[in-house]
Protein backbone atom coordinates (compact mmCIF):
# COMPACT_ATOMS: atom_id res chain seq x y z
CA UNK A 1 0.00 0.00 0.00
CA UNK A 2 1.17 3.49 -0.94
CA UNK A 3 1.58 5.98 1.36
CA UNK A 4 0.67 9.35 0.97
CA UNK A 5 3.20 12.14 1.68
CA UNK A 6 1.39 15.62 2.52
CA UNK A 7 3.40 17.93 0.89
CA UNK A 8 4.19 21.35 2.72
CA UNK A 9 2.43 24.00 0.99
CA UNK A 10 4.35 26.30 -1.59
CA UNK A 11 5.49 29.54 -0.70
CA UNK A 12 2.74 31.50 -2.95
CA UNK A 13 -0.15 29.10 -0.84
CA UNK A 14 1.37 30.09 2.05
CA UNK A 15 1.62 33.51 1.27
CA UNK A 16 -2.21 33.82 0.18
CA UNK A 17 -3.68 31.87 3.00
CA UNK A 18 -2.23 34.18 5.55
CA UNK A 19 -2.98 37.58 3.76
CA UNK A 20 -6.86 35.34 3.04
CA UNK A 21 -7.05 34.83 7.78
CA UNK A 22 -5.07 37.72 8.97
CA UNK A 23 -2.74 36.07 11.20
CA UNK A 24 0.56 34.14 10.68
CA UNK A 25 1.56 30.92 13.28
CA UNK A 26 5.17 30.69 14.20
CA UNK A 27 6.17 28.03 11.63
CA UNK A 28 4.78 29.46 8.78
CA UNK A 29 6.65 32.72 10.22
CA UNK A 30 9.46 30.34 10.36
CA UNK A 31 8.88 29.42 6.92
CA UNK A 32 8.44 32.36 5.25
CA UNK A 33 11.51 33.66 6.75
CA UNK A 34 13.63 30.61 5.55
CA UNK A 35 12.16 30.83 2.10
CA UNK A 36 13.43 34.34 2.38
CA UNK A 37 17.06 33.84 3.43
CA UNK A 38 17.72 30.10 1.65
CA UNK A 39 15.66 30.09 -1.56
CA UNK A 40 17.27 31.49 -4.51
CA UNK A 41 14.33 30.31 -7.11
CA UNK A 42 12.37 33.27 -5.24
CA UNK A 43 11.31 35.59 -7.86
CA UNK A 44 11.44 39.28 -6.86
CA UNK A 45 7.53 39.65 -6.55
CA UNK A 46 7.39 36.43 -4.03
CA UNK A 47 9.94 37.94 -2.25
CA UNK A 48 8.73 41.11 -1.66
CA UNK A 49 4.99 39.71 -0.15
CA UNK A 50 7.13 37.91 2.27
CA UNK A 51 8.77 41.01 3.51
CA UNK A 52 5.42 42.77 3.22
CA UNK A 53 3.87 40.09 5.60
CA UNK A 54 6.90 39.87 8.03
CA UNK A 55 6.94 43.89 7.98
CA UNK A 56 3.54 43.99 8.96
CA UNK A 57 4.56 41.33 12.28
CA UNK A 58 6.97 43.20 13.15
CA UNK A 59 4.97 46.77 13.35
CA UNK A 60 2.01 44.81 14.36
CA UNK A 61 -0.43 45.07 11.90
CA UNK A 62 -0.57 40.81 11.28
CA UNK A 63 -0.97 38.82 14.48
CA UNK A 64 1.33 36.51 15.22
CA UNK A 65 0.13 33.41 16.58
CA UNK A 66 1.03 30.17 18.41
Amino acid sequence: MARREDNPPSVVQLIEQVKTLGHISRGEHRLLTSALLCDPSLSPEERRQINHLLDAVRIGRLKLSN
